[in-house]
């Protein structure tokens, strides 16, 4: 099983890791926790990663930190990284575009759907 974290999720999931915030959403606190037991794979777009760091950079932040702690959770967790790259950008543009959702919410159904290997 697979689960995309949207941007507050991912915010809220990071800080987690990082420096110790505790986790609110006790739907999110289920998938940290299953993924940490390898049992869910929790994925995030590095898209979204990125713009969590802007804002963190505006707050005169420490984004190493961040970005050290999320790219080293790989051997620890099972989670997966998304690269908005060709490949993600290729299956996009098969998919027609649902004026009803947000533009994160879509790239996170997409991903889902990517990484369950659903091609309709």
């Amino acid at each position: 099983m697979h689960y995309c974290m949207y941007k507050t999720e991912l915010d809220e999931f990071i800080n987690f890791e990082a420096i110790g915030t505790p986790i609110v959403s006790e739907a999110l606190k289920i998938w940290v926790e299953s993924s940490h037991n390898w049992q869910v794979e929790l994925g995030f777009l590095n898209y979204l990663f990125v713009q969590i760091l802007e804002r963190t950079k505006r707050a005169s932040l420490n984004c190493q930190q961040y970005i050290n702690c999320l790219y080293g959770l790989e051997n620890t967790m099972y989670i997966r990284i998304h690269e908005f790259n060709r490949q993600f950008i290729d299956y996009m543009s098969l998919c027609i575009r649902q004026d009803t959702l947000s533009l994160e919410e879509e790239l996170v159904q997409l991903h889902n759907k990517m990484c369950e290997y659903i091609y309709d």
